[in-house]
């Protein structure tokens, strides 16, 4: 995960991740950064099916299925 001027320690109730960033002191390639940051839960959750798709592209069986708790009620 990448980080622009994060506050260390910060922790935000009710979630796993937070990110802060420095709206007086933003970067020159801002642009890529909302890009970056826009990403983040594609990414984290990219990660996961990737590795069954390779499972599944070299014909692999028996693997465990992978649940993901996405909210209170709701699993993928």
């Amino acid at each position: 995960m990448f980080c622009l001027s994060c506050i260390p320690n910060v922790i935000v109730a009710g979630y796993s991740v937070s990110l802060l960033f420095d709206l007086e002191n933003l970067p020159e390639n801002r642009e890529e950064a909302i890009r970056k940051a826009g990403l983040l839960k594609r990414n984290c959750f990219a990660s996961v099916f990737e590795k069954y798709f390779e499972f599944q592209q070299n014909e692999m069986e028996g693997e465990k299925r992978a649940v993901i708790h996405y909210r209170d009620d709701e699993t993928l």
